[in-house]
């Protein structure tokens, strides 16, 4: 259950002209522009909420600009308004709150309040401006370590800006899941692994220039992969071999021998010809059993993927969202509704 105390937050009442107004005392009022083009792509937006009451997060070119540049913080925040992931059945994931900061002063943020502190993490590869990681940390500590969406602009040597968001989860104590939201193929794995690498750094400003120089964000990504384990498939054609699974990244199959598990390291074509043989117990018998030697296997009560006794496991998927709706995340559909933003959850 979640412990986010929205009392903590900002306050905040939208009026129908877009502006919203501080009920606590009398500061000024602010106003949250869309840039040019945001207009047709909010309707659109609008639209598909109201039609099928769900619309994923959209990431797309930055109107901000170069995440190295701070210049561009107002168009930097619409985009992560307007591209978040919207649904009216309570079971989006929550975003990171665009005021979570623990000063509360007076702001531009859609409460009214002061904005959520971004920070820019870079290296020859990549540059990511996305809210600094103690935000996060602290954010995920307060929502008992729940899965959440955190926005995220983003540039290779190569590509222009892209903006959009990263859903993260923080697994096990220095362990975190990132995946890159419906971002392209090119900019996906380099961005979920980059915020990966920053969000478990012990000095997250040098995180991607460190990696970089221990052989890049690819290689780190395929050691995850093979960190991740295996997720084991019921047998259904014998008696012996119950169930199987294989590690990509490592060479590593996994049997579940009559409810004992072991582990094997063996080439793909060979695990592949004994799950799919017409005996599966036979073809173990004459290609595995006395060929290659086994190794114990551990089980991951978190994921239940199995891996090497002794090895580094790191999970790989997100938990289940948890239909707890926040302050923002209501303020961000009303927003994309064109309804005024409520003050209160």
């Amino acid at each position: 259950m979640s412990t986010f105390d929205a009392s903590k937050h900002p306050r905040g009442q939208v009026t129908n002209a877009g502006q919203f107004r501080l009920k606590e005392n009398d500061a000024p009022t602010a106003q949250l522009t869309l840039p040019p083009g945001a207009e047709g792509f909010l309707a659109r937006k609008r639209e598909a909420l109201l039609a099928r009451g769900f619309v994923p997060a959209t990431p797309g070119p930055s109107t901000a600009g170069t995440p190295l540049s701070a210049k561009g913080i107002e168009n930097w925040w619409v985009d992560a308004i307007v591209r978040s992931e919207v649904r009216t059945d309570g079971m989006a994931y929550p975003v990171i709150p665009d005021d979570y900061t623990p000063s509360g002063g007076v702001g531009r943020a859609l409460s009214g309040r002061r904005r959520t502190y971004r920070k820019v993490y870079q290296s020859g590869e990549l540059s990511v401006r996305m809210p600094s990681v103690s935000a996060i940390r602290r954010f995920s500590a307060e929502n008992d370590n729940e899965t959440f969406d955190v926005p995220v602009s983003a540039e290779g040597p190569a590509g222009n800006p892209i903006s959009g968001h990263v859903r993260v989860t923080q697994t096990s104590p220095g362990r975190w899941v990132v995946t890159a939201i419906n971002m392209p193929p090119a900019a996906q794995s380099k961005v979920a692994e980059a915020v990966n690498a920053i969000l478990e750094a012990r000095r997250p400003t040098y995180a991607l220039a460190e990696i970089e120089h221990a052989g890049g964000l690819l290689a780190r990504a395929k050691e995850r992969r093979a960190a991740a384990g295996a997720s084991l498939v019921k047998n259904e054609t014998s008696a012996w071999i119950r169930a199987t699974g294989y590690n990509d990244e490592t060479g590593e199959a996994i049997l579940n021998l009559q409810g004992r598990h072991y582990g094997y390291e063996v080439p793909r074509g060979v695990y592949d010809y004994v799950t799919t043989a017409s005996s599966p117990g036979a073809a173990y018998n004459a290609l595995i059993k006395g060929r290659y030697e086994s190794h114990a296997v551990d089980e991951c009560s978190n994921c239940g993927r199995w891996y090497r006794q002794g090895s580094v496991h790191a999970c790989p998927d997100h938990r289940a969202p948890t239909g707890n709706v926040t302050l923002h995340s209501r303020r961000i559909q009303a927003f994309v509704l064109g309804e005024p933003l409520p003050a209160r959850v």
